[in-house]
Order: C-alpha cells, then structure tokens, then sequence
C-alpha cells in the first residue's frame, strides 16, 4: 500500500517551475506489451477530487501546458472510503521501461497512524496539538493503525493507493 502526503507540495514554494505536478507516483517498469488500462483500488481520506496522470514529470518537469496530454482520469470520491477507480490508457501514452502513474488530491486530511491499542481519542487530540495552525488541513485526523508501529506518527495525506491491476 501507498500513502500520498503533502510533502512534494511543501518541498517546493509556491509557483516554483521546478515543482512536479503530482502529490505522489507510481513507478513501474513495462516490457513490449502496452497495457490499455488499469484498475487501481483507493482509499480517500476525505471527499475530494484526486486527478490521475501517466508519465507527466517522468525525466523532467512539464509545463502546465502540456499536463492536459497526460491526464487519464479523474476520481470524485464523496466520503472516505474504498474507491476503485478505472482508467483508460490512450495509445502512444505509455512506453518500454519505466512509467509513471501520477495523482493529484484536490484536498488533504491529517492522519494520525497509531500503534493498536492506543485509543482513538489520544490519536486525534495528538494530530490536533501536532498540526495546529497549520493550512494544509482541515477537520478532524483519521486514525489509521499500521502493522509494527511502536509510537503516535502524523502526517498530512491524501489518499492510500491499493491494489493496481493492468489490462491488455
């Protein structure tokens, strides 16, 4: 599973050229067969719009002109939850070696991974003292309980990417 934060957009001031376009990728490597689509399975931490990409920024940054000729899809998710989203992959799109299937979140949510046993309540009221102040959120933190975790960790996200699934 892949978490998507905030990071590359805090990486980068605003406006910055040099800024990728996605929050966060998947990077795979492809052979001779070109898949024609892919099924990719989402968790959505808030209801937001996240916005999907193939190969845009792979070598170097695009411009924002040329970002609507890698877009393949979009998702508008209504609530948290499971969301499997299908995409099209149009011809000429993808290549031998490496790709990349990029999102972008509308909006984040704070989240706040907790190792199992500690309650709900602390959790939250961490995220809240962690992220307070900050712009990037709002609302109240999802808990998420991640196997093997030993201390309260916080984080800004926008969604948990699942399974991915190519079509030929």
């Amino acid at each position: 599973m892949l978490s998507a934060t905030n990071v590359t957009r805090r990486r980068y001031p605003a406006g910055a050229v040099e800024a990728p376009w996605e929050d966060t990728s998947v990077t795979m490597f492809l052979d001779d067969r070109r898949p024609k689509s892919l099924d990719l399975e989402v968790y959505a931490v808030r209801a937001t719009t996240y916005e999907f990409y193939w190969n845009l920024d792979l070598f170097a940054y695009d411009l924002p002109k040329d970002r609507a000729s890698h877009a393949i899809g979009k998702l508008e998710a209504t609530a948290p939850g499971w969301y499997k989203v299908h995409l099209e992959l149009p011809s000429g799109i993808t290549r031998a070696g490496l790709n990349k299937l990029g999102f972008r979140a509308g909006s984040f949510r704070a989240v706040a991974m907790c190792p199992d046993g500690t309650p709900d309540e602390v959790c939250v009221s961490t995220a809240a003292h962690e992220l307070e102040d900050n712009d990037a959120v709002s609302g109240s933190a999802i808990v998420v309980r991640p196997a093997g975790l030993t201390e309260i960790q916080i984080a800004i996200g926008s969604l948990f990417a699942g399974m991915l699934e190519l079509h030929y």
